[in-house]
Order: C-alpha cells, then structure tokens, then sequence
C-alpha cells in the first residue's frame, strides 16, 4: 500500500542467512525488518 505523502524508498529482499525477506528504507541504510513475507517485510 502505498501513502500519499510518502517521501521514503523502501526495498524486499530475500535473506538467505535469515531465511526471511528483508525490508529497507534507502534513506536509513542502518535500519531493516525481517519477516515471513514480503508484504510483512
């Protein structure tokens, strides 16, 4: 979903090593969020 006044990039990638989709914010590099799936990420 996405927000109207959304002013962030956002990323979902596979985590091999965690077994988990990874989410990232482009503008924090040093933040990230693992969950089961993609949406979730």
């Amino acid at each position: 979903m996405a927000l109207k006044n959304d002013r962030y990039t956002y990323r979902v990638t596979w985590s091999e090593d965690d077994n988990e989709y990874v989410g990232l914010c482009a503008e924090f590099p040093s933040l990230s969020w693992l969950a089961r799936t993609p949406e979730a990420a």
